[in-house]
Order: C-alpha cells, then sequence, then structure tokens
C-alpha cells in the first residue's frame, strides 16, 4: 500500500468556496469579462429579426422544434410538436422551461428569449468552468480555461442556439464542480443533492444517464478498493512480525457502512429525478428511451446497414466515425491533438487531483465511444451542439495542460523567463481560439446546407426572401389548418401557422417503420396529410417512399429555384373519399359516424358505426347507409359486406353483398388503425308492404360463406343490428 492510495481515498478534499478562493481582481475580470461577451450577445439577438437569426448556421432547425413544442405546451396543446400526438422525441426539460416564455409573450419575443436565456446559460458555464480549474489547479489554468470556453468560435455561437445544449452544459458543470468541491465526501446531503442535479440533467437530455452511471460506477470501485485496504490492513496488523498498521489511523470508523449509504442514496435521488423522463417517453412512445434515437440511428445507419458491413467495413467505418468526431472537436477547441496530449498529462503528472475529474473523464470517453461505435449521427453543425459539454470538460483539461507545462519548464529555465513562457503560452490559447473560428468559418462556408447563412445574420434581404419563401408560399397559399408532412419542419411549423407531420423519425419514430417499407401512404392517411414536401432527388429515401404515379399526389409547387439551401417540392395529397384518416390523441377533427356501434368482428375488424339518410322510406325508393369499418391488424384475406334489411319474421326482404369499394379495395390491403367508409345503396322492393323493418351488416368469406363472428351476439347470425327502418305507403 502506498500513502498516494490512502490519501486518494480519504482525504477530505478541504477546498473553499469560488468567490472565496478568488481574489477581488479575479472576480471582476472574470465576472465583467463574462458580461460584456454576455451583452454583446443579448445587443445581437434584440437588434437582428427573428427571421435573419433563424437563417444562421447555429440557430439550426432543431432549435425552432423544441420552440414549437414549447409554444404548443403553452396554448394548451400537450407536449406536442404537432398539436396533435404526444412528442417523446424532444428534449423534456427545456421545451418545459422555456413555455413560460410563450405564455406571457408573442411568439417572436417569445423566440428571442429563448436565445438569451440559451446565451445567460453560456455565460454561467464559462464562469464555472474558472471555478472548477481554479479549485483543480491554479489561477492560470482557470484563466486559460475560462478564456477558451468564452471565445471559442463553436461555443460562442452555439450559445445563441436557443436549445437545450447550454443547460444541459450549466448543470453538467455544476454537477462536478460539486463533486469536486465535496469538503466532507462523507455528507448524505451533498450526495443526495448531487445525485438530484445529475437526475434533472437527464431530463435535459437523455445522454447525460451516462455522466450519472460513470459517477456510480467510480464511487462504487472507490468503495471497493477501500474494503480492500482495510482487509489488507487486518491482515498485516493480525501478523505478530509486524508492527501496527500506520494507514489503519486512517481510515474512519464505520466507513463502509457509511460509504454504502451515500452511494445508495446518491443512486436513489438520480433515479427519482429521472423518472418524469422515464414515464413520459414510455406514455409516449412506449419505450423508456426518447425515441427521436430511431430516426437518428436510421439517418446514420441506412447507408451503411450493419447487417451489410461484415467486420472489417464496421471498424472501418467505426475508423471514420473517430475522425469525424475528431475533426468537431478540432473545430471546436482548436485543435484535438492538443485536447488528447491534455488528457494523458493530467493522468500522468503526479498528484491525485486527475481522481477529482476521472469520473468526468470517464463520461467523455464513453459518450465519444457511443457516437463513433454505435449511433453514428454527429452531422457537422448538428454535431457541434452535441460536445459543447464535453468541450467544456476538455476546455478545463487544456487549462491546467497549458499552465501547468509552463510551470513545469519554468523549473529548468531562470525564472526571469517563466514570464517568457507565460507569454507564450498564451499566444498558442490566442492560437487555438482563432483555429476554432477559423475552422468554424470554414465548416459553414463548404456545408451545402449552411454555405448560404451568415453567420453574424446580415444577409441581404431579397436573399433572405428568397431563402424564407417556401414557409412564406406555404403559409400564404395553404388552407389555414392544413397539415403538411416533411422532413426539414422546424422552420416551416414555427413560422408558417400550419400543422406538421415529421417525416424524419426524429419526433414520432412510427414513421421509420413506414419508409423501411418503401410505402408512406399508410402513415400519410393516419395523420389526415393535405400536403407533402419531398426531395427533388428521386434518389431520396422520402422520395422513394411514396407512389407519384398512384393519382394521389399532385405537384403544387416546386422550390428548387430557391438554391441548393432547398430542394421541396409540394404535392397536394389527395386520396379517395371513402378514407377516412383517424387521429391520434389531441386531435381535433375526430369522425363520429351519426350512430356508433363499435361491433368487433372476429377481433379482426370493428363497424365502428353507421349514417343512414332516411328512416321512413317508400317501397321502390333507395335507402343510403354509409358504414364506418377499421382494421385491427393486417388482414390476410379479402373478405365481403352485406347489408340486409329484415322483417319482423326475420326473412331477408332486400340486401346488398359485394366487396369493399366494389372490389377496388379489398380488405387485404388494409391498414391497421385505419379508418374506412363506404355509401351503400339498398334499393326497396315495389311490393315491400309496409311496416317495421331492421337493418343487419356484416361481413363474410365468399369462398366458404363463413360470416366472421360478431362479439357478444347471442343470436348465432353473427350479424351487427343497425337499427329501424320504417317502409311507408
Amino acid at each position: 500500500m502506498s500513502d498516494q492510495l490512502v490519501s486518494a481515498n480519504y482525504r477530505s478534499i478541504n477546498l473553499p468556496s469560488f468567490l472565496k478562493n478568488t481574489s477581488l481582481m479575479d472576480r471582476v475580470i472574470v465576472f465583467t469579462l463574462s458580461f460584456a461577451c454576455f451583452a454583446a450577445k443579448t445587443t445581437f439577438i434584440v437588434k437582428t429579426s427573428l427571421r435573419q437569426l433563424a437563417m444562421t448556421p447555429y440557430m439550426i432547425d432543431d432549435s425552432l422544434i423544441l420552440m414549437q413544442i414549447a409554444r404548443n405546451l403553452a396554448q394548451g396543446k400537450g407536449f406536442s410538436f404537432n398539436g396533435i400526438s404526444p412528442t417523446s422525441g424532444a428534449p423534456l426539460a427545456w421545451p418545459l422551461l422555456t413555455s413560460l416564455n410563450h405564455i406571457v409573450l408573442d411568439k417572436v419575443s417569445a423566440a428571442k428569449l429563448t436565445v438569451i436565456e440559451s446565451a445567460v446559460l453560456s455565460t454561467l458555464c464559462s464562469i464555472l468552468v474558472f471555478g472548477i480549474t481554479l479549485q483543480l489547479y491554479n489561477r492560470v489554468s482557470a484563466y486559460f480555461a475560462f478564456f477558451l470556453s468564452l471565445l471559442s468560435a463553436s461555443l460562442f455561437f452555439n450559445s445563441m442556439n436557443g436549445m437545450e445544449t447550454y443547460l444541459f452544459a450549466f448543470l453538467g458543470l455544476l454537477c462536478l464542480y460539486l463533486y469536486v468541491s465535496m469538503n466532507d465526501r462523507s455528507s448524505l446531503t451533498h450526495w443526495g443533492l448531487l445525485g438530484s442535479l445529475l437526475g434533472l440533467l437527464n431530463l435535459v437530455r437523455v445522454d447525460g444517464v451516462f455522466a450519472g452511471i460513470c459517477v456510480f460506477a467510480y464511487e462504487f470501485f472507490h468503495i471497493l478498493r477501500q474494503d480492500d485496504i482495510v482487509r489488507k490492513g487486518r491482515k498485516f496488523m493480525g501478523s505478530p512480525s509486524n508492527k501496527p498498521n500506520r494507514y489503519l489511523s486512517l481510515i474512519p470508523k464505520h466507513v463502509k457502512v457509511t460509504e454504502w449509504k451515500r452511494l445508495i442514496l446518491f443512486g436513489s435521488m438520480m433515479a427519482l429525478c429521472t423518472l418524469p423522463m422515464l414515464v413520459w417517453n414510455y406514455h409516449a412512445g412506449r419505450s423508456l428511451l426518447a425515441t427521436n434515437q430511431t430516426g437518428r440511428y436510421f439517418l446514420a445507419h441506412r447507408e451503411y446497414p450493419l447487417t451489410e458491413l461484415g467486420l472489417w467495413g464496421y471498424l472501418d467505418k467505426i475508423l471514420h466515425n473517430v475522425l469525424e468526431l475528431a475533426r468537431l472537436y478540432d473545430i471546436t477547441l482548436g485543435s484535438f491533438v492538443i485536447a488528447l496530449l491534455a488528457m494523458i498529462w493530467v493522468v500522468m503528472r503526479k498528484g491525485n487531483d486527475w481522481q477529482r475529474i476521472a469520473p468526468f473523464l470517464m463520461y467523455f470517453w464513453l459518450f465519444f465511444g457511443l457516437l463513433t461505435c454505435y449511433q453514428w449521427y454527429f452531422p457537422d453543425v448538428h454535431g457541434l451542439r452535441y460536445i459543447v459539454f464535453t468541450s467544456l470538460l476538455l476546455s478545463i483539461i487544456i487549462g491546467s495542460f497549458l499552465a501547468g507545462t509552463c510551470g513545469l519548464l519554468g523549473r529548468h529555465v531562470p525564472p526571469s523567463h517563466t514570464k517568457g513562457n507565460l507569454i507564450v503560452y498564451s499566444l498558442l490559447l490566442m492560437s487555438l481560439i482563432t483555429f476554432s473560428y477559423t475552422k468554424y468559418v470554414d465548416l459553414i462556408s463548404h456545408l451545402r446546407a449552411t454555405r448560404n447563412l451568415d453567420l453574424f445574420a446580415k444577409l441581404e434581404q431579397q436573399r433572405l426572401n428568397e431563402l424564407w419563401q417556401p414557409v412564406d408560399w406555404i403559409r400564404a397559399n395553404t388552407p389555414e389548418g392544413a397539415i403538411v408532412a416533411g422532413a426539414h419542419h422546424g422552420r416551416l411549423a414555427y413560422f408558417s401557422d400550419r400543422t406538421i407531420v415529421d417525416l424524419a423519425g426524429i419526433i414520432d419514430p412510427e414513421v421509420i417503420d413506414y419508409i423501411k417499407q418503401n410505402d408512406l401512404e399508410p402513415y400519410l392517411k393516419k395523420h389526415h396529410v393535405d400536403y407533402i414536401i419531398l426531395h427533388a432527388h428521386s434518389s431520396h429515401h422520402l422520395s422513394q417512399a411514396v407512389d407519384l404515379d398512384s393519382g394521389h399526389y399532385t405537384l403544387v409547387k416546386s422550390f428548387t429555384e430557391v438554391g441548393d439551401w432547398v430542394d421541396w417540392l409540394l404535392y397536394r395529397v389527395t386520396f379517395p373519399s371513402y378514407w377516412v384518416k383517424a387521429l391520434p390523441p389531441y386531435g381535433q377533427r375526430e369522425v363520429t359516424p351519426q350512430h356508433s356501434l363499435l361491433a368487433t368482428l372476429a377481433d379482426k375488424i370493428v363497424l365502428v358505426g353507421y349514417d343512414i339518410d332516411r328512416e321512413e322510406v317508400r317501397p321502390a325508393q333507395s335507402l343510403t347507409v354509409t358504414l364506418y369499418w377499421q382494421a385491427l391488424t393486417k388482414l390476410e384475406q379479402d373478405y365481403s359486406v352485406f347489408l340486409h334489411l329484415r322483417n319482423e319474421a326475420d326473412q331477408l326482404v332486400a340486401q346488398r353483398d359485394h366487396q369493399p369499394q366494389d372490389s377496388t379495395y379489398p380488405t387485404s390491403t388494409w391498414h391497421p388503425t385505419e379508418m374506412m367508409k363506404e355509401d351503400l345503396e339498398l334499393l326497396i322492393p315495389e311490393d315491400l308492404p309496409p311496416g317495421q323493418y331492421e337493418l343487419k351488416a356484416g361481413m363474410y368469406l365468399a369462398q366458404t360463406m363463413e360470416r366472421l363472428p360478431v362479439q357478444n351476439d347471442t343470436s348465432g347470425e353473427n350479424a351487427v343490428i343497425l337499427g329501424k327502418v320504417v317502409v311507408v305507403e
């Protein structure tokens, strides 16, 4: 056993608070620079129009998706992107918090306030970075880390994206600050608070669960290692040839019970605070995890399916992903190589400070591994927002590396040269910030989706109008209340005031199943879609999932002339009149037959209800009956429909037997959850005497003439009684 091991395990981290640990000058500098940076961002946000802000490379489409959810929540439409169905594919906490903006403000002001709140959180993150680095290392390290977190181009501009990324980073850094500055590691209060914060972190982004797992695992093995030290110490003490073990005097009494108590409390509080996310995800998507991962996983893997890659193909893809993710960190921090060197230096240097940040370094590598080996989805400007928190963690490490190596060099050179080393490393820090800016600009200037956008929201009015043309046209030329389906839907939803149905799978993962089958039509029918936006390129997976030759789609407007920012084709969707498109919860246009039945046939089909044009009819006249059918499952056979009119002696006096829609839409092509209606004309015989008659309906298989059994039918006829009809003279 070593002094280092015991001190790492049992010493109390007796560090003063951030404010007490800094001089007045440090506090003035840090808060002044942070406020100046925040004031500059706020001035920019207030003075810039929202349409200009929404055409910047950092306020991406996902930003407007979250704002639309927050607005629907404020308007009483539930936690829903389209105001129809509940959404589990979005972070839970951020829309809930920002919905308060939409309760008291108009759409434009609420969106701008959301962006300002994001900037506030980024400012607090930079201050926390300074405080954490100061706790771990020294003031020079803290300043290096502070400036890198404050002025890195990607971190600076992404702080104005109006998304949950900086709330996630703020809570994550707050957890790290609490962890490294904990004076009494046996304090149940501190560990309960830390577990609660990590649980709240999961409500902001689901990947926060990995930070909690890493802290829990690290502390779990920490306790096991303590037990091992106790056992070895007792064995050593039990040997008559040895002197009393001086290490045992450092181990508190009853440490095992106390340590396990705080770990159990920590895990329990984290699980308790995570519970709302799990409950909501299961309610909305029947999955404990956020279902947006279904869409993102599909987007990432559709060109490289695992079943076709093989081992070497998979390893080659992972290597590609590693290089791509390293490039994003390169853009954010100026140099990923320096970040790697910093992590190696921090771990290998003498002392135990790295152990106080070890769980969060574990989180970084777990996060890095999951992105590169499993999810694969971190494209360009979208990926930059994923890595905000981990980039801030690396800025702490880089700050300590620059200051630490400067100090080490100072031990081997005359003291007069130490100031020169500090200048050299300050220049290196400035170079990293400069590189981050040039690399960020280079990225957005070459990306097809962002090269027409302006970093400082200074697009010429004509060009701005061109970019907004698709949204403006749809708002001006489609009926109010129209439902539009599309994949790029954030700006469209927030600015067009139309109900938008997700075709990307990041809001509603169900659509992915239809895309995989290359058949979007049932999904469009189910969601009452009036218009669909497809890509001009026929090779796009959405275009391949729609049969444009079916006659159900009419090209209304082409937006390919806008340039390479969008290549949209807007189609009007028209399905046959017999389709009744059932809506999910929150729907406002539910189909309600005149007479509700909800009669179940063989647990396969439901006769929802019927309409009848008259209840009194004369001989030789026609009676129009509308039947509403809905399949409960995929039907394997084609069933025929019968409509019978029977007298009081239960004798058949008139009938209509046929396959649905005169055999143009057989039951084997029906899709579950979709409703179909058809109008049937029943001719009343000329010689039918006046009186009261009974209408009955059902289904049967024509080949065997066997009727589908009707649930709760005691007569044995397997027919659903619709109602009475009176024949008059």
